[in-house]
């Protein structure tokens, strides 16, 4: 109404946005283009009290401050232009006098410098709303002198309330001192650098990083332009100030680790034949003892193991056979028609005839054995009954075995002394031992005969050999001795731990596995350097392969399952997806906490408040989660609420009675809640539609089960493409009162029609809306008005889609599009297809775009009712009276569709 204006300020976002302040405590938000007033704030309840300055947040165009300099209110006043024009969001207070100046930190919203009439600059924290830190005067004792003048004027000031504007608003009345700072402003290119006049006539620069550090946290402008942070499974997430999107990449850092991992895989895991791998790595093995291990294994895969093993020692049954037979000594041949002369005296003939008359064989094999014949001992043993065929032949061992090495092998064989025989055995001779036990042990005594042997050569120091021995018992635990002691080895020359050695022990280890019984588990040490192994290979990407090598229970090996059953390569480990892992931790209740300016307070744990009542409501539901698999049939589904039920059917696992029993008391507890059920509610959405936030839903799902899911998975598919057209059209730019009629899926399955309007915005975590949806009353109005929000829609897809292509949007200029006659068939081809899609027949219409419109304006002709389209209010709509209630382009603009 005439009154001076005292600053204006152009808005940060957008052009054609400007505001005005005046001497009568209002500001003017105006906007060009109308060529009118946006809204008016009135910041000052007394229009005696001038505005003196303000700004506009740099970062959110609907933020502004504003600064008084009348010495009665020297507050700063924060407002939110969506909330009120008449109440502050805050008010900031710190000033003495009048505010002269104000600006805010083109690179960091959250600071800002203001000075006035008490001759203070003052850096304000918006995040605590406290003055953090004062840029001091030159004179440091002129800003006493400057207060105590300050005080005195104000006490003039009751007297004389008549002064003149121009004393309030630039330093009149101010006293003698010429140092005051009028105005503050930041560099908008240096960051960190601040502007200061003053009376005097200086102006001055100053550097206000220190400064800016007060509030407990870095200035925005001290964030690096780009960023990195590393993830599990080797993922790494990097950002740049010249990209406007997040890469993720897999960083290898063992290249030569994967590519053999990787082929063990192919080779190994990807074949059913072991023998062949084990003949192949036992032909790339670069010494005789790997080429051992490996060809022990592949005999350990075969099914004639014992032949195959003789073979391998050197002991050819053939070829032994065959030597046998034509053996020759000094050149001479032994026919079968010689017979050896007896040596057998006639005395002791005659003794032996007489005994074998009487049928005493024990003295006629006596006779024998003292006359040196043992073979004749021998033969006559045995027609005289076990007892004297043993004895005999103990005798002829003990007589023959010192001149014949031999017999005491067949000693052994024949008295089945084969644990004696390895006992007594030459360590470097092991090779005709295992021949041996190979050809005539039981097979119920090999395994424990060949780990007897290997302890034997353990005893003389061969441990490389006594592996091989403890590989033919099938003995992992003592096999995989040598093979770590190889393994430190390896480490120490390497001065670290050697990848490919460890590979080498992981490959052995799970191959000699695959031939021992699947309850067999491998030690401590064996599954910690498993789990070493699966942490390199999960540190490479590699997180399927990493899984299989988790075999023990160790805490790091719990630790590393849960991890990779929980990330995005869980659903590919089948051994993890066959059986869940435990979980590794145990559940413990730590109270609630509560954030206060951002210190977390422990706060007591209170039975009235919500937050513990929660928490203690799912305590007992994760332990009966745990529990699940070995006391299923035993959870009484009563006890539960409607959310611990609907957490509980989306678990792996349950059979399709349980689920069923599930649903049913879902189903019974939804019955008893739907009086209960809300009016309305409040969804917290980010741009990209991911729910932040919800309160009860009138839909009866949890609000807990909707977070970071998709606001639109609930939507029906008839309301979904007119919902992103208002989205995209009007709430993303601050047009928050345009509303949309959609239907959402109730927890039963029903559809239920809501009005949603958006009712503030959000920066943090992530920018995003708040959106209010309430049931509507009227779902006639609601139907009329969501198809023509759709047919609008699918008029605007359609024609942009024709016209302009990718380039949608971009095209904001005054340049006309001229559009040549095939772009034209394409146009109207598009808008053929989007009317047969609402059931309209165009085929015939000369101007299908003409007749588009009038049908979705037309009310009458299409869904024979009376529609007005409101924008914002109640969201109901009001009858028409048989009449148009406005044109479809006006209908457009108004903000319903």
């Amino acid at each position: 109404a005439g009154a001076e204006i005292t600053d204006v300020a152009w808005n940060s976002q957008v052009p054609h946005i400007l505001a005005s302040s005046a001497a009568n405590g209002t500001v003017v938000v105006w906007d060009l283009r109308q060529r009118k007033p946006w809204c008016q704030l009135r910041c000052e309840s007394n229009s005696s009290s001038p505005v003196s300055a303000m700004a506009w947040n740099p970062t959110q165009g609907l933020h502004m401050m504003t600064a008084s300099s009348d010495d009665r209110s020297p507050g700063l006043k924060l407002w939110d232009l969506r909330s009120s024009t008449t109440m502050p969001l805050t008010t900031l207070e710190g000033h003495t006098g009048g505010v002269l100046s104000l600006d805010w930190c083109p690179h960091d919203d959250t600071l800002m410098m203001s000075c006035g009439k008490d001759n203070r600059t003052l850096m304000w924290d918006l995040y605590s709303l406290q003055a953090i830190a004062e840029i001091p005067n030159e004179d440091p004792s002129g800003g006493q002198q400057q207060q105590q003048q300050h005080q005195q004027q104000q006490q003039q000031q009751q007297y004389q309330p008549q002064q003149s504007m121009d004393s309030l608003m630039y330093g009149g009345g101010l006293g003698t001192s010429q140092q005051k700072r009028y105005s503050v402003k930041w560099s908008p290119i240096r960051r960190g650098v601040v502007s200061t006049c003053s009376f005097d006539r200086k102006v001055q620069i100053h550097s206000v990083v220190s400064l800016a550090t007060k509030c407990g946290r870095p200035p925005k402008w001290m964030s690096p332009g780009s960023g990195v942070s590393c993830g599990f499974g080797g993922v790494v997430a990097s950002i740049n100030a010249s990209q406007r999107y997040v890469t993720i990449d897999t960083i290898v850092e063992q290249p030569k680790l994967v590519k053999a991992s990787s082929e063990f895989e192919r080779e190994f895991h990807s074949s059913t034949d072991c023998i062949t791998y084990c003949h192949s790595m036992a032909e790339r093995a670069n010494d005789d003892y790997e080429s051992q291990v490996w060809s022990f294994m592949q005999i350990m895969f075969e099914m004639n193991a014992r032949e195959q093993l003789l073979s391998y020692l050197g002991f050819d049954p053939e070829a032994i056979h065959q030597k046998a037979m034509e053996y020759t000594e000094d050149g001479s041949t032994v026919t079968e028609d010689e017979e050896p002369t007896p040596p057998m005296s006639n005395n002791a003939e005659n003794t032996v005839k007489d005994a074998l008359l009487v049928g005493n064989f024990e003295a006629a094999v006596e006779c024998c054995i003292r006359s040196g014949n043992m073979a004749d001992a021998l033969m006559l043993a045995s027609c005289g009954g076990a007892d004297l065929w043993a004895k005999t032949q103990a005798e002829y061992f003990a007589r023959q075995g010192s001149r014949r090495p031999f017999l005491s092998l067949v000693s052994a064989v024949v008295q089945n002394q084969l644990s004696e025989l390895v006992s007594s055995s030459d360590p470097s001779k092991w090779k005709e031992t295992l021949a041996v036990l190979s050809t005539y042990g039981k097979s119920d005594e090999f395994p424990a005969l060949c780990a007897e042997l290997g302890d034997r050569l353990e005893e003389a120091g061969d441990f490389a050999n006594a592996s091989l021995c403890y590989m033919c018992a099938l003995n992992l635990g003592k096999a995989v001795k040598y093979w770590k002691v190889t393994l430190e080895d390896a480490n120490r020359r390497f001065g670290g731990m050697d990848l490919l050695s460890l590979q080498d022990f992981v490959e052995k280890v799970t191959v000699f596995m695959q031939a021992l019984d699947p309850s067999v588990e491998v030690d401590d040490e064996v599954s910690e350097l498993f789990a070493e192994y699966a942490k390199v290979l999960a540190n490479q990407g590699l997180l399927v392969e990493a899984a299989k090598y988790l075999k023990g229970n160790t805490q790091e090996c719990m630790e590393l399952r849960d991890r990779i059953y929980r990330s995005r390569m869980g659903q590919f480990c089948t051994d993890l997806i066959a059986s869940n892992p435990e979980f590794p931790y145990n559940y413990i209740n730590v109270g609630v906490s509560r954030d206060l300016y951002g210190i977390t307070v422990k706060q007591s744990i209170s039975q009235t408040q919500p937050e513990v009542m929660q928490a203690q409501m799912a305590q007992p539901f994760c332990e009966m989660q745990q529990q699940q698999q070995q006391q299923q049939g035993q959870i009484n589904l009563e006890d539960l609420t409607l959310e611990e039920l609907h957490e509980m059917i989306q678990m792996e696992g349950l059979t399709q009675e349980q689920q069923m029993q599930i649903q049913a008391q879902m189903q019974l507890l939804v019955d008893g809640e739907d009086d209960e059920r809300p009016e309305e509610h409040f969804l917290t959405i980010a741009l990209n539609g991911t729910i932040l936030g919800a309160t009860e839903m009138v839909t009866g799902f949890p609000p807990s089960g909707l977070l970071m899911t998709s606001a639109f998975d609930s939507v029906h598919e008839d309301d979904l493409l007119g919902m992103h057209a208002i989205k995209t059209h009007f709430w993303e730019r601050d047009q928050p009162d345009v509303e949309v009629y959609l239907r959402r899926r109730t927890i039963e399955g029903d559809w239920i029609w809501l009005v949603a309007k958006v009712v503030s915005y959000i920066d943090s975590p992530v920018p995003g809306i708040i959106v209010h949806e309430a049931v509507v009353k009227n779902e006639n109005v609601a139907v009329i008005v969501s198809r023509i929000t759709r047919i609008a829609s699918l008029l605007l897809q359609a024609v942009e889609s024709s016209l302009f292509g990718s380039e949608v949007g971009n095209n904001t200029g005054g340049d006309s599009v001229d559009a040549s006659q095939d772009e034209a068939v394409e146009i109207q081809a598009m808008l053929l297809n989007a009317a047969e899609n609402l059931g309209i027949d165009l085929s015939n219409s000369d101007n299908p775009l003409r007749e588009l419109m009038e049908a979705a304006a037309n009310g009458d002709s299409m869904w024979g009712g009376d529609v007005l389209i409101s924008r914002g209010g109640t969201g109901e709509g009001r009858a028409r009276d048989g009449k148009k209630s406005m044109d479809i382009v006006d209908h457009l603009k108004s903000g319903a569709a």
